[in-house]
């Protein structure tokens, strides 16, 4: 039933095109981007190609597609607005199509929740034509720069990584901090985050750790040496391969001490191996840009989400509804000062930002503006709790 009710909602939004409120007043005109890939999912425009099956890399699009639209649903009427939904794997939807079509000339402001080269393609528009850009699950900056229209809602892994730094300092101030690496230029770039970082504070306020380089094959004995049973022991898994975080929670289990805190990168959050019964006892942390506390709030939006496709939302979901909520009433309460008012925090749902330009250069225009807002997660005893906001 979710199958039919999502497939059904998407089609009709995506081949509706507009939703449109107040005629005859100015009209502020956004334009949503997703990946919904369409083409392959429906023949001759009516039939669905997957009977009950919903293919996997559909599934974040209709997702962000959903939230979105009860995002919309909750702006009041008396805003004039029309938002317009863009399959970019469509054929006739793609954005060379769209530039071909002018659908850029008219846009206030672009949301999209897209990677990889629509993401590039999107932030070069961005630019030349001067309409805030708001990158919604982009993992990274993608290489630009020089680009002050373009918002990365998603912290990146440098991000991630300073708010795992901050809370350690406040939290473990005497610890016996132990970091666990592999060889890997993503891992490389991960602790040089972390010693620049470091070294960027005066020398009383450094974090003291030791470092241990493993293979695949963590050896329990090496790091049981390297524990001092007289003080907090934090362990920290610099990291984003699932197999070697797998292996290290598994090498950790045979540990005696039980004066140990776990600190992971944000891929934990997703990480199966953490709902292994052995893991439930201990004490873990790791950071990530989106928190369901279960509160009100949070129970409203499950009930409309479920009233719409029968189904359960995932965190993209949540992410899209706060997105258009949020930023399309600061578009419409500020308009041209929009970029000046990104912290406004009027109009949040489920997310606290904190949108800060990022200069990777000595010039005086941002390369990009960045949300640096990360949570980190406390687990332990099958419960998980908010530790922090960095």
């Amino acid at each position: 039933m979710r199958i039919q009710t999502l497939i059904t909602s998407c089609f009709i939004l995506f081949f509706s095109g507009k939703l449109v409120a107040q005629e005859n007043l100015p009209v502020t005109r956004i334009g949503i981007f997703v990946s919904l890939h369409l083409d392959s999912t429906f023949s001759d425009d009516t039939t669905y190609n997957f009977k009950e099956q919903m293919p996997k890399h559909i599934l974040s699009g209709l997702d962000f597609s959903e939230g979105a639209m009860i995002g919309l649903d909750s702006i009041s009427a008396a805003f004039p607005i029309e938002v317009s939904f863009f399959d970019i794997k469509s054929q006739n939807q793609n954005i060379q199509k769209l530039i071909q079509g002018k659908i850029f000339d008219s846009l206030q402001l672009i949301i999209g929740a897209v990677t990889g080269s629509d993401y590039k393609q999107l932030a070069e528009i961005a630019l030349s034509s001067q309409i805030p850009f708001l990158s919604s699950t982009m993992p990274n900056d993608g290489g630009i720069s020089q680009n002050p229209f373009t918002i990365l809602l998603n912290p990146t892994i440098a991000v991630h990584c300073q708010g795992i730094y901050k809370f350690i300092a406040q939290t473990f101030p005497k610890g016996n901090i132990i970091y666990i690496k592999k060889k890997g230029v993503q891992e490389d770039k991960i602790f040089n985050y972390l010693q620049t970082i470091n070294q960027s504070n005066p020398i009383r306020n450094r974090i003291n750790w030791q470092t241990y380089t493993m293979n695949d094959s963590l050896n329990t004995n090496d790091i049981s040496k390297m524990i001092d049973t007289t003080r907090q022991n934090i362990l920290i898994c610099g990291s984003l391969e699932e197999k070697f975080n797998v292996n290290f929670l598994n090498m950790a289990s045979n540990l005696t001490s039980s004066n140990i805190h776990f600190v992971g990168m944000p891929v934990w959050e997703t990480l199966k191996e953490l709902q292994n019964p052995k893991h439930k006892r201990k004490t873990i942390y790791y950071s990530t840009s989106f928190f369901n506390d279960g509160s009100e709030k949070f129970n409203i939006f499950n009930q409309k989400f479920l009233s719409k496709t029968n189904g359960k939302p995932s965190d993209i979901a949540y992410k899209a509804y706060d997105i258009c909520f949020n930023f399309i009433h600061l578009l419409i309460e500020y308009n041209k000062d929009f970029m000046n008012r990104l912290n406004d925090a009027s109009f949040n749902q489920f997310i606290d930002y904190n949108i800060q330009p990022v200069k990777n250069t000595s010039l005086v225009k941002p390369d990009y503006f960045e949300n640096k807002r990360v949570y980190i997660i406390k687990r332990s005893n099958g419960t998980q709790t908010k530790a922090g906001n960095f």
